[in-house]
């Protein structure tokens, strides 16, 4: 295969719907200068957030406000609801999954409550990043302004 082909190792499905908004304008900088990992961020506008895709919950932090996701290819995710929303020390989320768990795409793994998110943390964003860098993998952002859970989000290509 010559560089200017490149495959499809996987798409990445929005957990959650809301509105889009680029890494670069969340309000964390760590996500914005993509030192976590590349992706997107979503405002959410429903109260719960799904599995992207097949997988294993590799973590759900103990403040229920991020889930650590690696799906079938191997490719992990960090699925993170909010900006300062570890110090809310978990009020507001419910998780509906445990560490080592496998789930299907659309399986619930949270549910938010969003009005409580959104007056006690600093931002309502939600970043969703590929965390790790894969042998010359990266990612094309599919999604636009508004998405509904399923929706692509981005692909990651090889």
């Amino acid at each position: 295969m010559n560089d200017s082909q490149e495959t499809v190792v996987c798409a990445i499905h929005s957990p959650m719907a809301g509105k889009v908004c680029p890494l670069t304008e969340v309000p964390d900088p760590a996500f914005a200068k993509k030192m976590i990992g590349d992706g997107i961020a979503i405002e959410p506008t429903g109260d719960a957030v799904y599995a992207p895709v097949d997988g294993t919950v590799l973590s759900v932090f103990e403040t229920e406000h991020a889930i650590v996701f690696e799906n079938t290819e191997h490719i992990r995710l960090l699925l993170h609801i909010g900006i300062g929303s570890m110090r809310l020390q978990g009020e507001g989320f419910t998780a509906h999954v445990k560490n080592g768990q496998q789930v299907k795409a659309g399986d619930r793994l949270l549910s938010l409550d969003l009005d409580y998110i959104r007056q006690k943390a600093d931002a309502l964003v939600s970043p969703i990043v590929m965390t790790e860098s894969y042998d010359s993998c990266h990612i094309r952002l599919t999604a636009d302004k508004e998405v509904e859970v399923g929706d692509v989000l981005f692909e990651i290509l090889h």
